[in-house]
Parts: C-alpha cells; structure tokens; sequence
C-alpha cells in the first residue's frame, strides 16, 4: 500500500489524536500541492506509515500487525543498462582526489541509474545511506519511486 500523504497536522488536532502528526500548509507547494521534499516532512510521511501502515482492513491506526515503513527502490547505483559490467563509481584518470566529505574518496562520481535488468540491486549499506534494498526484487514487488514511501510486512 502506498502511503498517503494527505495527513493534515490540524485534522489529527481536531480528531484529539493522542499523538497528532501531520502536515502544516506550508509544507505544501502552493502552485503544485506537492509535498516540499525535505528531511522534515519525510520524517512527518514515515510517521503517519508507522502510525497507519497496519494489517487492519480497517486501516486503524497502531494495529497489533507488524508491518513497516520503506522506501521505493527504483534508482540505485546499478549497472548502466544490460550487458554492461561497468557500475559508474570511479573517478576519472585525471582525478585522483576525493571531494571533500566524500565517504568512500570518489561517491562525488557514483552515477544513479534507473532500474533496467534483472540483476540490479544494492543492499542496505548505513555507510552510503541505504537504508533498505534497492533494484529489480523490490521494484517489482511494489515499492517503486524513491521518493515515495510504502508499507510492507515485516
């Protein structure tokens, strides 16, 4: 299941939730209504996941089920098309210096790549900042676009 972002803080207020979470109007795009992608309003959709992300037909909140809240897994550091074994992560000849704050010396030339072959995929690594699987597996069994957060049985 997808989950929604529609969850306003002042709805929540209004229903006396015990814990209100919710999105403030200006976290919206006023042109779009998209949702401002940030650190914040990330934090704000895994919350209302964990919160509504339930086996509950019902969908009521906090259900005894274990389910989670993840990522899609879309894009990744994958191989650059079928075929190929080259996955673009080193620097170029000329370069041998790491940018400053790069975690493995070159990440500064890690290309993302969407999901193409059968055979992509990346596995949780803190060090990088993957927090869950990406590439074909999960892409096909639901959890599609990056950006967008879904639940899923534990």
């Amino acid at each position: 299941r997808f989950v929604s972002s529609d969850g306003l803080l002042e709805d929540s207020m209004a229903r006396e939730d015990d814990d209100p979470i919710g999105f403030k109007m200006s976290h919206f795009l006023p042109a779009t209504g998209e949702i401002i992608p940030n650190e914040e309003t990330d934090e704000i959709l895994r919350s209302l996941g964990e919160k509504y992300c339930t086996g509950d037909p019902n969908n009521q909140a906090n259900s005894t089920a274990s389910f989670t809240v993840r990522r899609g897994a879309a894009i990744g550091n994958f191989y650059p098309g079928p075929g190929s074994d080259k996955k673009f992560e080193t620097a170029p000849e000329d370069d041998n210096t790491p940018a400053e704050g790069d975690i493995n010396g070159f990440d500064h030339y890690t290309r993302l790549s969407i999901v193409d072959d059968v055979f992509d995929g990346e596995q949780v690594d803190p060090i990088r900042g993957i927090e869950e699987t990406r590439g074909y597996q999960p892409f096909v069994a639901g959890y599609r676009w990056n950006h967008h957060f879904y639940c899923t049985k534990d």
